[in-house]
C-alpha cells in the first residue's frame, strides 16, 4: 500500500529519501544499517534523469487468466445490457488468434472491455500502440482528477480482416487522471 494500488505491470520510482520516526511511546526497534543511506550532493544528478520507457497497460499479451480461468488480469470484461450471451461468450482469450498466433482477446457482439490507467497526469506524453482485427472500435477517455467527466475522448476505428498496428501520440489534457 505505500505507492497504492498497481494498475500495471511493471513501473518505477526513484526515491530521495526515506525516514520512519514512531509515533510517541510506540513500542520500535532502532535499526543502523552498515551503509550510510545518504548521498553525497556530488551522486546526484546534475540534470533530470530520463525515466526507463513502461508498458502502462497491464498484461497486454493476455497471459494471465486469474486462478479460476474465467477472467483475464488487469481488464474488466464485460457486455452491454441488451446482449443475451454470458460475458465469456462475448470477451475471452483465444489461444493462438493474437498476432503472430499469439493469445488474442476475442471481443464480438455486445461485448466490450476496460482497462483503467492510473497516474496519467497533465501533461503526461505517451504512445499507445496495439493491434488489431475485425470490425469495431477502440475509445481512450481521460478523466477528471474530481469527476467521472471525460476530459478528452478519442475513437479508432478498427476496419480490418488482418491484423494491423494502430499507434498514436497522446498528451493528458490539463485535470486529468
Amino acid at each position: 500500500a505505500f505507492v497504492g494500488s498497481a494498475e500495471f505491470e511493471t513501473d518505477y520510482m526513484q526515491v530521495d529519501y526515506i525516514s520512519y520516526i514512531p509515533f510517541k511511546d510506540q513500542p520500535s526497534t532502532p535499526f543502523n544499517p552498515s551503509v550510510s543511506g545518504y548521498a553525497n550532493l556530488n551522486e546526484y544528478p546534475s540534470v533530470p534523469t530520463n525515466a526507463k520507457k513502461i508498458n502502462k497497460v497491464a498484461n497486454g499479451t493476455f497471459d494471465y487468466l486469474d486462478k479460476n480461468n474465467t477472467s483475464i488480469s488487469g481488464w474488466k470484461l464485460e457486455k452491454y445490457i441488451d446482449e443475451e450471451k454470458p460475458v465469456n461468450e462475448v470477451c475471452y482469450i483465444d489461444e493462438g488468434n493474437g498476432a503472430d498466433n499469439s493469445k488474442g482477446l476475442t471481443i464480438k457482439d455486445s461485448g466490450y472491455t476496460e482497462q483503467k490507467i492510473d497516474a496519467v497526469y497533465h501533461n503526461f506524453k505517451h504512445d499507445f500502440s496495439f493491434n488489431a482485427k475485425g470490425k469495431g472500435t477502440a475509445t481512450i477517455y481521460y478523466y477528471s482528477t474530481s469527476t467521472l467527466q471525460s476530459l478528452k475522448t478519442l475513437t479508432i476505428d478498427i476496419d480490418s480482416e488482418n491484423f494491423t498496428s494502430y499507434s498514436l501520440e497522446l498528451t493528458a489534457p490539463e485535470n486529468s487522471q
